[in-house]
């Protein structure tokens, strides 16, 4: 009988130590008063087995007294707490399935449930001698491809203090491990929230082609145009781990001025020199011009094609905030039945029982404007938590979020059904050693830099995107 423990030993005792002492820091971590969920508990597991050996000499060298770790290298103590900070505070989990996957290569399979009933008819009603309709709940396989996630940081002379024969400023160290987490978790939170968009809109989307805007471009002032449809899809296209394209493009976008077809900025800063284009707003369909730094351009008058061609959203409801005469908690009592009408067409259309929302805190705190909230206007299911902020509408519970860059604006409520989305970690997130930062010429800095990688995989199957869907609240006048 072979006995394999779930947890490393050694892992466990250094993570001790390490929590001992940063209790009494200035700035205790989060993910000590709260202990590491399951899906955090499973990552933590895999990192270990990766680190096993470092861990082991680390735990042996604090546990002596010593005052050093390693060697320049970044402990595997202090990558270990980064994830551990990392995924313990990050509450968009809780809005999907979490999953790893060590034996991914470069792709991984991510498991849904699908339920057919189409194929039953008069109610299961079969007579004497005839065909009895199947009716099928399968589990199924939906590949996603990994990614690469690499961010670069440099590091504090406390942190390398640390790694060498320093004694340990232990302050200095949470508040590096606190930095790290959460430039961690704002990349892993950006990319599930567009992810979750991006999946909603996808269903049942309309593509136009060719639409023109010549007439919203007047060569002088116009840097931002407008689509006649919103909210656009964003695109997508499947990569590999070199980057090679895998199929082809879904929901593309083409942007015409002239006759030629822009590119996308990339925001590198390494384009060069032109005009190039960037959506500013998904949600009401807000088209930019820009050239190689970002900055916005105004396009001279043309006389060939300026045109766009994308796909629009219908899986969507449109809510218009502009009150007119209307009492504004009165009017957006309105934006309240739109959110249950769409819980509605979820669960009578699509046999989907809706158990999230999603939206910006701007929003959130628009939304609990309306007289519904108020003690003598309340229904049963809508209500505010002792904080004033949303907490369910139609018995929903509500999420905010307020993530950079992160698709949802201010102008979206997106529904949906828990676990519809996957997050998938074949290798943890882990630094490797630091090197000298130089200048342009070559020179060393006196600073040292180190990169950090996760491969992983974020992706909602396309046979169960039908399981989200959204609600626009915007100004028609606004737009």
């Amino acid at each position: 009988m072979t006995v394999t423990l779930s947890e490393n030993q050694d892992a466990m005792k250094l993570q001790k130590l390490i929590d001992d002492r940063l209790k009494l820091a200035s700035t205790p971590l989060s993910s000590i008063k709260h202990p590491a969920g399951t899906f955090a508990t499973k990552v933590l597991a895999h990192f270990d087995q990766l680190q096993e050996q470092r861990l082991a000499h680390e735990h042996m060298m604090l546990a002596q007294g010593e005052i050093g770790v390693g060697d320049t290298s970044l402990p595997a103590g202090f990558v270990r707490t980064v994830i551990r900070e990392a995924l313990s505070n990050l509450n968009v989990l809780q809005l999907v399935q979490a999953l790893t996957d060590p034996a991914a290569g470069y792709t991984t399979e991510i498991p849904y449930e699908n339920r057919d009933a189409s194929a039953v008819v008069n109610d299961g009603i079969v007579y004497e001698g005839n065909a009895i309709p199947r009716a099928s709940i399968s589990q199924a396989m939906d590949p996603a491809y990994v990614v690469p996630m690499k961010v670069a940081f440099l590091i504090s002379n406390e942190v390398m203090h640390f790694s060498r024969a320093a004694a340990i400023n232990w302050d200095a160290w949470g508040r590096n491990v606190e930095s790290n987490a959460r430039l961690v978790r704002e990349l892993i939170a950006r990319r599930i929230c567009n992810e979750l968009q991006r999946a909603a809109d996808a269903y049942l989307a309309t593509d136009i082609a060719n639409e023109d805007i010549s007439g919203q471009l007047d060569g002088a002032t116009v840097h931002t145009i407008k689509t006649a449809q919103f909210p656009i899809v964003r695109p997508f296209q499947a990569r590999d781990l070199r980057g090679s394209n895998i199929g082809s493009a879904e929901n593309p976008i083409t942007v015409r001025l002239d006759g030629t077809a822009l590119d996308p900025y990339d925001g590198s800063g390494t384009q060069a020199a032109g005009t190039y284009y960037r959506i500013i707003n998904y949600n009401l369909g807000y088209i930019q011009y820009v050239d190689e730094t970002g900055s916005p351009v105004t396009p001279a008058a043309s006389a060939g094609a300026d045109d766009v061609s994308y796909s629009y959203a219908t899986n969507v409801a449109k809510f218009d905030l502009d009150n007119g005469a209307t009492e504004v908690g009165l009017h957006l009592n309105g934006l309240l039945r739109a959110v249950g009408a769409r819980k509605a067409l979820l669960a009578s259309d699509r046999l989907v029982t809706p158990n999230f929302l999603l939206m910006s805190p701007a929003l959130n705190n628009t939304v609990t404007n309306a007289n519904n909230f108020e003690a003598d206007s309340k229904r049963n299911g809508t209500d505010t938590n002792a904080q004033g902020d949303l907490e369910t509408i139609k018995g929903v519970p509500a999420f905010a979020t307020n993530e950079l860059g992160v698709d949802l604006s201010d102008e979206r409520i997106l529904i949906g059904q828990r676990g519809t989305c996957s997050y998938v970690i074949a290798k943890p997130f882990q630094t490797g050693q630091p090197f000298e930062v130089v200048d342009s010429s070559g020179r060393a800095l006196g600073k040292k830099q180190a990169y950090g990688e996760e491969y992983s995989a974020i992706k909602v199957p396309a046979p169960i995107r039908n399981r989200l869907t959204s609600v626009i609240a915007y100004s028609a006048s606004g737009r």
